[in-house]
């Protein structure tokens, strides 16, 4: 199926390559590996971290199970298992439920997107304000329901399109503390571990399991950059 995003030509107008390689299915599927890996080292088992790293799963891999399932994760286990020295499946998956790993790899993946997603706010703001410099002085009509109606400046439309860019950067700060943690609930969203786990991919621990509290992507749809 193709999308607008990824159409030959449109793909121009409405994707971007670099958020594109984030979402694809190679590197999601490295995010969700690496947080088996890293749970497993917060056990503080680093044999079956490393075995972890080292298998070789490609998204083919994942089709049937993930048709079967209907999620990727159970068949992700399994195939690390087929993989990895009985001794270690101790440490493998323990106590994690699939939504914890697809929610945290979601995560890990937003943490890497909404970078470009600052950059190009950033990058639109200098430009405004370049236009601003170079012709903020110039005189335009303003207009009432498509009627002339009194003087304005060019830095008087400019200021309109500007100023919202201001407050979508001052939200994408506020929402990223709130988005950017790590969902390791188990089967009641009262697991624990979280702490360990956010510690070993470089993000925060929640206060509670927000497997069922989906308010911070939310706020990000709101932020007019999601």
């Amino acid at each position: 199926m193709t999308t607008v995003f990824d159409h030959a030509w449109m793909a121009g107008l409405f994707g971007d390559k670099r958020v594109a390689e984030y979402l694809s299915a190679e590197v999601q599927l490295a995010y969700v590996l690496r947080v088996e890996a890293a749970h497993s080292r917060s056990l503080g088992n680093e044999s079956a971290a490393r075995a972890i790293e080292a298998a070789k799963i490609g998204p083919e891999d994942l089709t049937e199970g993930t048709a079967t399932d209907g999620v990727p994760v159970p068949q992700l286990v399994r195939c690390l298992k087929a993989q990895i020295a009985p001794e270690l499946h101790g440490d493998i998956h323990l106590g994690l439920t699939s939504q914890d790993v697809m929610d945290t790899a979601l995560v890990l993946s937003l943490k890497d997107i909404l970078p470009i997603f600052r950059q190009g706010l950033i990058a639109l703001q200098a430009d405004l304000a370049q236009l601003t410099q170079a012709h903020g002085g110039a005189a335009l009509m303003g207009r009432t329901r498509m009627q002339t109606a009194l003087p304005i400046t060019v830095a008087d439309r400019l200021a309109t399109w500007r100023m919202p860019l201001e407050r979508h950067l001052a939200r994408l700060d506020v929402v990223c503390a709130r988005v950017l943690c790590v969902q390791c609930g188990g089967p009641v969203g009262l697991g624990a571990g979280g702490a360990a786990l956010a510690a070993q991919l470089g993000l925060a621990a929640p206060d509670k399991s927000w497997h069922a509290m989906r308010d911070g992507f939310g706020q990000l749809a709101v932020a007019g950059v999601w």
